[in-house]
C-alpha cells in the first residue's frame, strides 16, 4: 500500500511541474487551460501570485511558497484519490471472492 500511495504522490507532483514546464517552453497557456484545471485543480492558487499590483515589483518568495503549497496540495489530493481507489479495489476483490462483506457475530 506505501508503494500504491508513493505512485499516487508522484502522480500528483508531475503533474504540475509537466504543466510549468509546457507553458514556460512552448508558451501554452489556453491551449491547456481545461485539461490543466482537471489535472491539477489547485492551479487556481497561482491566481495570487504575479507583480505587485501598487509598485508593480515581482514579489518571487511569496510566488515560489504559493506554487509550492499548490504542488504539495495536488500531491495530497491524489493520494486521497488513490486511497480511496485502494478502499474501492478492496472491496471488488472481496465481492469478487465471494465473501460478505458484512462480518457476523
Amino acid at each position: 500500500m506505501k508503494v500504491f500511495i508513493l505512485i499516487w504522490a508522484f502522480i500528483g507532483e508531475t503533474i504540475p511541474l509537466l504543466f510549468l514546464y509546457f507553458e514556460r517552453y512552448f508558451q501554452t497557456t489556453s491551449s491547456f487551460l481545461r485539461v490543466e484545471l482537471v489535472l491539477w485543480p489547485l492551479s487556481i492558487l497561482l491566481m495570487a501570485t504575479g507583480p505587485d499590483p501598487r509598485t508593480g515589483a515581482p514579489k518571487p518568495a511569496i510566488d515560489d511558497g504559493i506554487l509550492a503549497c499548490s504542488i504539495l496540495l495536488n500531491m495530497l489530493l491524489y493520494v486521497v484519490i488513490g486511497l480511496i481507489l485502494w478502499s474501492f479495489r478492496f472491496l471488488f476483490l472481496k465481492c469478487r471472492m465471494g465473501l460478505s462483506l458484512r462480518t457476523e457475530d
